[in-house]
């Protein structure tokens, strides 16, 4: 079960991310929440607003990542200095982290995998890799083909994909360009960032209970 949706209680128990939310806002608009994560991490895919994490303030535009201060039970205010989109992301992941952020994608004129080889067409030029963590990929807009774990799924705005450590993914196709965040949790074996591939980096070695 890779693929779930907004909310709590949807990603699969060996998840290290429990939940995810995408907040719209619209302009000089306020939407506020209640901390419940151990640790929460707030990704600014559109627009600008202002962040109220207990005593502290911060003005956040498009691009930045944040995350909030993990006190169970306090609460987070989002206020819109323009439309904007924010994805909401809580859980319970290590230290060492992958990397986080985000990505545009879309079918190219030229287009190719650099990663390891795959029998299915590509139109991207995504990359058939795999990681030495856990990866979630949580769509806002758009809608494409992915495949994971031999699995090939279509998702779209309000879907997150994830990918056990060790399992190749890929995006060969879109359907509609597809806009959404990556955020790569907790390194483990190798501890290698970024992505791999059996033919640069050594066979991958798919974590059995990560499906």
């Amino acid at each position: 079960m890779p693929v779930f949706r907004a909310g709590y209680g949807q990603a699969p128990a060996w998840c290290e991310m429990d939940f995810f939310f995408i907040y719209e806002l619209v302009e000089k608009t306020t939407k506020s929440f209640i901390i419940s994560g151990k640790k929460e991490r707030l990704f600014i895919c559109e627009g600008k607003c202002r962040i109220i994490n207990g005593d502290r303030q911060k003005q956040v535009k498009a691009g930045e990542i944040i995350d909030v201060r993990n006190e169970i039970g306090s609460k987070v205010e989002l206020k819109a200095a323009e439309s904007s989109i924010l994805i909401r992301v809580g859980g319970q992941w290590g230290d060492e982290l992958g990397n986080s952020g985000f990505f545009k994608i879309e079918n190219s004129m030229t287009p190719k995998n650099i990663g390891d080889p795959v029998e299915y067409k590509h139109k991207t030029e995504f990359d058939n890799h795999y990681h030495d963590c856990d990866e979630y990929w949580i769509i806002y807009r758009g809608k494409a083909i992915a495949v994971s774990e031999k699995i090939v799924y279509t998702i779209s705005a309000g879907d997150c994909l994830v990918t056990g450590h060790g399992h190749h993914h890929d995006m060969p196709e879109v359907l509609e360009i597809l806009f959404g965040i990556y955020f790569e949790t907790t390194l483990m074996g190798q501890k290698r960032r970024g992505h791999l591939w059996n033919h640069k980096n050594g066979a991958a070695r798919p974590a059995d209970r990560r499906i």
